[in-house]
């Protein structure tokens, strides 16, 4: 199957999760691998981080989803797929005030509308409170991305959709060939039904939650898009590193 695009989710799949903001980056030797691929074929990021925070770091990409999908950067154009129906403004405000040991990440367009925030506590104790107001927001309509070993929590103006991401930039760049999705966890379940390829990245856990194809231990994705590569973007489960799942 000759692939025409890559497209990528980004905390966990090509960078570590468990690591202050501000430290997150691609592994140099993975980051080499996405340009290489990047020269011949259409790369894209498709991630709950905003705009701001993700083009700096994924600058070999053609387009992004970001915030989940809320909103679509392809060539230079910025669209969003869903407009935020409560005031999150003031929601974030009182978010602050109600929890104590807790990062609040502004989730905003390209723009700067606030499309959600991140409440975040990576490399700390679990904010005293944070099921309460969790329960809280759901209540009031936000969407809440939450579970598993995750030390932190997304929350969205509107329940974001990855998988509408991927059809949307698809269409924006033309894509006719098979297109690869790459993903770590359930969140990105959405983006791999919408893809030809659905590849789960391993981190040593069980991939029963993941509605891909095919899966690659975290080591082993840059052995893998190098195979990629020299094949002449000739997917078959035959690439080093692959297992059907």
């Amino acid at each position: 199957m000759r692939v025409d695009a890559l497209f990528s989710d980004y905390d966990g799949t090509l960078a570590r999760e468990d690591v202050p903001r501000e430290d997150s980056a691609i592994p140099p030797e993975l980051d080499g691998a996405l340009r290489r691929v990047a020269k011949d074929v259409a790369v894209a990021i498709v991630t709950s981080k905003d705009y701001e925070f993700i083009r700096p770091r994924t600058p070999f990409a053609r387009a992004w989803g970001c915030v989940s999908g809320l909103e679509v950067v392809a060539d230079g154009a910025a669209r969003l797929t869903s407009a935020p129906s409560v005031d999150l403004e003031t929601m974030i405000s009182e978010t602050r005030g109600l929890l104590t040991g807790a990062q609040l990440e502004e989730k905003r367009s390209s723009r700067g509308l606030l499309l959600g925030f991140c409440i975040d506590w990576r490399g700390g104790p679990k904010p005293t409170g944070l099921d309460g107001v969790l329960d809280e927001l759901r209540r009031r309509g936000l969407y809440v991305e939450h579970g598993g070993s995750r030390q932190y929590a997304d929350v969205f103006a509107s329940e974001p959709t990855k998988g509408k991401a991927v059809t949307a930039i698809r269409k924006e760049l033309g894509l006719k060939g098979a297109l690869i999705f790459l993903g770590d966890s359930r969140w990105d379940n959405s983006a791999f039904r919408a893809a030809d390829v659905a590849v789960g990245v391993a981190h040593g856990q069980r991939m029963g939650d993941l509605e891909c194809d095919y899966w690659v231990e975290s080591e082993g994705l840059t052995p893998f898009l190098e195979s990629l590569t020299d094949s002449g973007y000739e997917f078959s489960d035959g690439l080093p590193g692959i297992h059907q799942k």
